[in-house]
């Protein structure tokens, strides 16, 4: 679908313009269903475990209620880090697919299309500091999706759809330039360093929320309230 939608932007808008759409698409895609997606889930989260402790209270007279653990802030910024995390190992299988492949059976080489191959020999010919400066991306990157998904969390400890809007525009200022750095630093051999050091920018960022959401959070410590 973005393909297509890139094309139309093209003809009406010119290259630039697809590109800063296509930014703007790709960024609100990924906040809304990710920060919408985390949302929904805590949301539902505190449903049912108020209605379970709402049935094991009625039970409690005659001691066959169970205790059902709260997910509190720390529970959310573990979602975060989780997502994160998986984020990062699915990024990585490709490519770990392809080198594997290749380690195994170097003729495979032989077989790939000229472009294909120059690009894998670009990228074993890449100095060191790449696959660092890529490891030090995702750690910030990471960040910003745990302080996401805590303000997508307090959006419910509060009660304030505000607070899920923060989450998603934060999300989308995230992810919508990559687009952007994608077509004009592909060539440059400090695409990754810049790309890097925007996302790392927006991590730190992320961090010093989390450090000033931390006192909001004490306050509401749990998502299950018996009112929700």
């Amino acid at each position: 679908m973005t393909q297509p939608l890139y094309a139309w932007w093209a003809s009406s808008f010119g290259a630039f313009g697809a590109l800063l759409l296509l930014g703007a698409y790709v960024g609100l895609r990924t906040g809304i269903f990710e920060c919408g997606a985390a949302y929904l889930g805590f949301r539902a989260f505190a449903r049912k475990t108020s209605r379970t402790k709402e049935a094991g209270g009625a039970d409690m007279t005659s001691g066959n209620g169970a205790g059902t653990p709260d997910m509190g802030y720390r529970e959310a910024v573990a979602v975060g880090v989780g997502f994160g995390a998986f984020e990062a190992i699915v990024l990585a299988i490709p490519s770990l697919v392809q080198m594997a492949a290749i380690f195994l059976d170097p003729s495979i080489l032989s077989t790939l299309p000229p472009e294909q191959l120059a690009a894998i020999e670009s990228q074993l010919s890449q100095p060191t500091w790449v696959a660092a400066a890529a490891a030090w991306e995702r750690t910030f990157a990471i960040l910003a999706h745990v302080f996401a998904t805590v303000i997508a969390y307090l959006s419910v400890t509060n009660r304030r759809l505000m607070l899920l809007g923060v989450a998603v525009a934060y999300k989308s200022l995230l992810d919508a330039p990559i687009p952007i750095f994608q077509a004009t630093l592909a060539s440059s051999p400090y695409g990754i360093v810049i790309t890097g050091a925007f996302v790392a920018i927006m991590g730190l960022t992320g961090l010093l929320g989390m450090l000033n959401l931390d006192r909001i959070a004490l306050r509401n410590a749990n998502i299950v309230r018996n009112d929700l």
